[in-house]
């Protein structure tokens, strides 16, 4: 690709040409490249998070999140969306809040976990309890991704078709694959550990007085204030 652009500004006319579509080029490799790296390290943080903290589940998070990584790709194929810039940064994002209903529903089955419920009772009560919350995020977020399509035009249209089909996607994997996965365990009498010996109780009796130190959030926040404007 680079060697045929170089070629036709060679035969338009001249070096100056030949120049600019040279840095053009190498400017546009390098802005997919750090893009794509940057794809890559978000996912390995969130695929290395979720299988130290949640233990067991964790990996069955990961599991079902690459699963809706392929459902992404697949559906955006099917509708022959062009992947771009922004398109990827959709993608990001749908990484975050898949992994974040999957952080809802564990966090509740742990807290069904500490009444003495069983396993399987305990996953039950636990996605039953995660549904409003997780539907609530979900559906806000799918109609930004509404307006941002109806109303944007170009690479805003991009990145809301990937963020619609991410959240889709997301709902499909956290409340169907996760669950189907994790009753498949426990219907084979399989345990499955939603934490490690320091994680479980990490932030049980955390406490911290945010309204307390108020004064002194406020004096921080005030010269970034004044500097966004």
């Amino acid at each position: 690709f680079p060697v045929t652009i170089l070629v036709v500004g060679v035969v338009v006319g001249g070096g100056v040409v030949v120049v600019v579509v040279v840095i053009v080029v190498v400017v546009v490799v390098v802005v997919v490249v750090v893009v794509v790296l940057v794809v890559l390290v978000v996912l390995v943080v969130v695929l290395l998070f979720m299988a130290v903290y949640y233990a067991g589940s964790g990996l069955i998070a990961n599991a079902v999140l690459f699963g809706n990584i392929f459902s992404i790709f697949g559906i955006l194929a099917s509708l022959q969306a062009v992947l771009t810039l922004p398109g990827l940064a959709g993608i990001v994002l749908t990484i975050g809040m898949a992994v974040d209903a999957n952080v809802l529903i564990f966090e509740r089955i742990r807290e069904e976990l500490n009444r003495s419920k069983s396993l399987r009772q305990a996953v039950s009560d636990g996605f039953s309890n995660a549904y409003s919350s997780i539907i609530d995020a979900n559906v806000t977020t799918i109609l930004t991704g509404i307006v941002l399509y109806v109303f944007g035009s170009g690479p805003i249209k991009g990145f809301a078709t990937t963020l619609i089909v991410g959240i889709l996607t997301s709902l499909f994997a956290a409340l169907f694959m996760s669950r189907m996965i994790m009753e498949y365990y426990v219907a084979k009498d399989k345990k499955i550990t939603f934490g490690t010996h320091w994680s479980m109780n990490l932030f049980t009796n955390l406490k911290y007085d945010f309204l307390g130190r108020r004064r002194l959030w406020y004096g921080v926040s005030l010269p970034l204030y004044r500097d966004w404007e």
